[in-house]
């Protein structure tokens, strides 16, 4: 095992990275990102009775993907333009004129991040091709999957359901740009700009809100009855559910390796 956490620690992080996040943010007990479909939400379930291994966190709910930053500024700028009040009516006809072209690089745009997604999705890669990986470095703008609903995580100003005092984290259906963070060095000998690898614990910054970072509440939301039944997948077996919402005060992750592809995978 710790043969094994060695040379994860040498091993870059790239985009199309399937992993999981753990946190420890509560007197010295491991927390592990969770994402709900249902609820549309994110929390974190700390494990107090368990020893965390690679083989108790085999449970989908806890497995994001790393995206790229998708491209979105003709989107903002139609958007943008939408709101553009025109006084006369040869003002209102070049307006028209002009977003009849922005919609069409506008639906090029979302073709283009589609297929980057499927690309992902598909092969682990950004176009298709195992062979180039795009290496992941702290303050590259990124974004995270959760894997098993698809929806992405997007950060808002709007304060969190349970802890007032922060403001909220959700999961999406679709892709947008309040999904995109940035991985901030945690500690000194890691600076911006240089390779994160697995097991690397930084900081989680969102791009829309600099100085914010997701962060695990310290109020519990939910106890689990049993946090020793045998027939729970060991990374359920905790005695409590923590909100994730975002805050100045920052949560350190560790970055932990689900699965990486490889050409026996495709």
């Amino acid at each position: 095992m710790e043969e094994e956490d060695e040379l994860e620690a040498l091993d870059p992080l790239t985009i199309g990275d399937l992993i999981i996040l753990k946190a420890t943010p509560f007197n010295s007990y491991d927390g592990y990102l969770c994402g709900s479909k249902a609820e549309k939400n994110l929390s974190a379930h700390i494990a107090q009775k368990v020893t965390p291994s690679r083989d108790s966190l085999e449970y989908d709910n806890y497995v994001f993907r790393l995206c790229p930053a998708l491209n979105y500024r003709h989107s903002h700028e139609m958007l943008a333009r939408s709101k553009v009040k025109h006084k006369t009516e040869a003002q209102r006809e070049a307006a028209e004129a002009s977003m009849s072209i922005l919609q069409q690089r506008t639906d090029t745009e979302v073709a283009n991040n589609a297929k980057i997604l499927k690309s992902l999705a598909e092969t682990g890669t950004v176009n298709g091709n195992s062979h180039i990986k795009h290496l992941v470095r702290y303050g590259d703008f990124i974004m995270l999957q959760h894997v098993k609903s698809g929806y992405f995580l997007a950060t808002f100003e709007s304060a969190a359901e349970k802890d007032a005092e922060c403001r909220s984290v959700k999961l999406v259906e679709k892709d947008n740009p309040l999904g995109l963070l940035r991985f901030l060095p945690r500690f000194k000998a890691h600076t911006e700009g240089s390779i994160v690898h697995f097991s690397h614990t930084l900081n989680i910054e969102s791009v829309k809100q600099r100085g914010i970072y997701i962060h695990v509440s310290p109020v519990p939301i939910h106890e689990i009855a049993d946090p020793n039944d045998p027939l729970l997948v060991k990374c359920l077996q905790t005695t409590h559910k923590f909100e994730v919402n975002l805050s100045p005060q920052f949560t350190p992750f560790t970055v932990t390796k689900y699965g990486r592809y490889t050409t026996e995978d495709v």
